[in-house]
């Protein structure tokens, strides 16, 4: 999408583009390639001559970054960390249940965001709360049902302790829900510890026995329904099953959410956090393997790009990964200055009103209009056609001193009046910036078109 556009020399310009979930791979960077197609060398502020790679130029583009998840399953969430703040020393709380429960980072000399989303735990840190969430201890405590979603991804296999992936707790003894890595020299596994009344502690701790050997993305799911049943899910799939007796009636004290370390410390965790959500409820298994296949999101950018008019250009997106580079559909940009006519033989033509909602009137000077036949175009600043008519205007000329009582109109200089038109676009175009071009014979005019 092209938001902004100038007649000067340089033009600024934005483009939109999409990263889908990266999978088993660790994301580093992204932007654009752009190549001049004339054989010069594009080049601006945001060239990095560090991040060349096999030869390919890579350009970091100034970027705004967004990032969404569809398709997932929600209901009952009452926390959750997207980790797509980019960086600050806070994770925000964006479930919009109850008060927000927000992290804040101890150590943020010890952890590292990751481009687009993502957070990664490199040393001794703790994202923890500052407050008691309350409001998720009464919606467990009322179910009598718990679930905690996680995509994750481990830097070190042989993590022990358990290495605290999220742990609900006061201290490394008292607890409400943890969930773990347990690890070897040579596998890890994934362990949970749940009290319901038996143990402070939440003991006896569970397992998964797959044995893992890979440091790979995980979607890792903890969850005990109402009857006891607990399982952990791995990527969809669940690879423990089993049952744990009794509730959530007998939980009391000061307990503090803390991801990547315990509580209090001694416990620390490193990996990548993508996602973190807690539940008042067991997930459904179909459920927990619809949120698996939805991915852990979708990282759209926005770059802006300095290129001149009338050149064309080939813009290529790219993912830099610790697995090498991945390349996205090259697409072409040729930005034609018609937006100005300055000619000594141009039409006068005003729109009002500019901006508008679609629905507008034009006024072009009667004498350009009499012998030919006028033809309106709109396109938008890729240059495609979206509107094309050819324009009756005879017979609508007005006296020019009647413009006076349309306001918003430049002072029209002219003899024989000005022709009004009225246009209704407000179906077609959606908000963003257009070009319209009105030809009469040998003469033409452009304007700037802007939506709102």
């Amino acid at each position: 999408m092209w938001r902004s556009w100038t007649s000067e020399t340089v033009n600024p310009a934005q483009t939109t583009s999409v990263i889908n979930s990266f999978g088993h791979t660790e994301l580093l960077e992204f932007g654009l390639t752009v190549k001049q197609d004339s054989g010069s060398t594009y080049q601006n502020s945001s060239y990095d001559s560090d991040l060349e790679y096999n030869r390919d130029i890579i350009y970091l583009l100034n970027k705004e970054t967004e990032a969404y998840q569809y398709n997932r399953t929600e209901y009952g969430v009452q926390m959750v960390y997207r980790f797509d703040e980019g960086g600050g020393g806070t994770v925000h709380d964006k479930s919009a249940s109850g008060d927000p429960v927000d992290l804040h980072i101890d150590r943020p000399e010890d952890v590292e965001w990751v481009p687009g989303k993502g957070l990664k735990m490199t040393g001794n840190a703790t994202l923890s709360s500052s407050v008691v969430p309350r409001d998720f201890l009464a919606a467990i405590q009322a179910t009598d049902e718990i679930s905690i979603e996680t995509w994750i991804r481990t830097d070190d296999i042989t993590q022990t302790g358990p290495a605290r992936i999220v742990s609900l707790s006061t201290d490394s003894d008292n607890r409400v829900v943890m969930l773990g890595q347990e690890g070897t020299a040579a596998f890890y596994d994934y362990v949970a510890r749940l009290n319901t009344g038996n143990d402070a502690n939440g003991l006896p701790q569970v397992t998964t026995p797959t044995h893992y050997q890979s440091k790979n993305l995980h979607h890792v799911v903890y969850s005990r329904t109402y009857l006891g049943v607990e399982k952990i899910h791995v990527n969809g799939v669940a690879v423990y099953t089993g049952t744990r007796a009794g509730d959530f009636s007998d939980l009391s004290g000061d307990f503090y959410l803390a991801l990547g370390n315990e509580v209090g410390g001694g416990s620390p965790w490193t990996g990548t956090y993508y996602l973190v959500a807690l539940y008042n409820r067991a997930l459904f298994d179909e459920e927990i393997a619809q949120n698996y296949a939805a991915g852990l999101g979708t990282i759209r950018y926005t770059t802006s790009l300095d290129i001149d008019p009338n050149e064309s250009y080939t813009l290529t997106p790219f993912v830099l990964t610790d697995q090498g580079i991945i390349y996205g559909e090259p697409s072409s940009l040729f930005l034609e200055n018609v937006l100005f006519n300055t000619e000594e033989d141009s039409i006068y033509m005003a729109i009002y009103p500019n901006p508008s909602q679609g629905e507008f009137e034009l006024y072009v000077e009667c004498a350009a209009t009499k012998t030919s036949p006028a033809y309106l175009q709109v396109s938008d600043l890729m240059g495609h056609v979206l509107f094309y008519e050819e324009v009756n205007m005879e017979g609508k000329c007005m006296n020019p001193a009647d413009l006076e009582e349309v306001a918003g109109l430049e002072t029209f200089v002219g003899e024989e009046g000005i022709s009004r038109h009225q246009v209704n676009l407000s179906a077609l175009l959606h908000e963003g910036i257009y070009s319209l071009i009105l030809v009469v014979g040998d003469k033409a005019v452009a304007r700037k078109l802007i939506i709102y």
